[in-house]
């Protein structure tokens, strides 16, 4: 016979689907009894059940997942993946261009390119940003694939020359604001950075918190911020937690690299800290 723990184990998988499953939150009435998981109203108490309960909980989900199975379902659950419709508006993109292939820039758009992207986008950048150009990097894949390549460098590689990798100074940390996006979370696992939470309000992180953590720990080497529609919670910065970071900012620049300290005692000294 398995043990408590181990059924236990099973249950905590099997329990996560029945629940996606019926779209329904299970609870046990204050004090009432502890019922078959199967049973609206009620919700897995795995810590208080004996090893016959578990043991018949088990059986009752695992029959559920079966027919479940059973129903062959095809579902795409991918995030972000967006509809038929609204791919339909860029139909009429389609052909536009008449063999016309070269940008006004003399670059050939079917081909390799320079590294920085399409001057024509970067401009767009420009606009949709309100940076200047030269911060404005356009690639041919995700924010994120970018997100994690510049990560990469500046941990193995450095910014600023091999002795700048954050691998040779031990243990580093990266503050992240919660909730967030679980895929920049990931990064620094991956890495083997250490995370730092910092609450996340309905106006942006709690600055307060963000710089008292950066001033008192030269260990903490970036943030991650989504400053417009923040993932997941759809959170806009408002302008006064941007501009209560510069200071905070400057103490975090090696992810940006020297286009950040240059870029404010130029044209744009808020820029940067606004669009981080």
């Amino acid at each position: 016979m398995q043990s408590s723990r181990a059924i236990s184990a099973q249950l905590s998988v099997l329990s996560t689907g029945q629940f996606l499953y019926n779209r329904a939150l299970f609870r046990c009435p204050p004090g009432g009894p502890l019922l078959s998981p199967c049973n609206e109203g009620c919700i897995l108490q795995l810590h208080n059940a004996t090893t016959t309960q578990l043991t018949q909980w088990e059986a009752d989900l695992a029959a559920a997942y079966e027919t479940v199975k059973a129903q062959k379902l095809n579902l795409d659950l991918t995030r972000g993946k967006p509809s038929a419709e609204q791919l339909d508006l860029s139909n009429a993109l389609d052909g536009i261009l008449r063999g016309e292939y070269t940008s006004p820039t003399g670059v050939y758009t079917r081909n390799y390119g320079g590294l920085d992207g399409i001057p024509e986008a970067r401009a767009l950048g420009t606009w949709l940003l309100s940076v200047p150009e030269a911060q404005v990097y356009c690639g041919g894949n995700s924010s994120l694939t970018l997100m994690h390549q510049a990560m990469m460098a500046a941990n193995f590689f450095g910014l600023e020359g091999p002795e700048s990798a954050w691998h040779l100074e031990g243990k580093i940390k990266f503050l992240c604001p919660v909730p967030g996006y679980d895929r920049h979370f990931a990064i620094c696992e991956q890495m083997g950075i250490e995370m730092i939470t910092v609450p996340m309000s309905a106006t942006g992180p709690d600055m307060d918190q963000v710089e008292a953590l950066v001033k008192a720990d030269a260990s903490i080497k970036g943030i991650w911020c989504v400053p417009k529609y923040s993932n997941p919670s759809g959170v806009i910065y408002r302008a006064s937690h941007r501009r209560s970071g510069q200071n905070c900012w400057q103490r975090l620049p090696r992810i940006l690299g020297q286009c950040l300290r240059s870029a404010r005692s130029v044209r744009h000294p808020q820029t940067i800290a606004e669009h981080l």
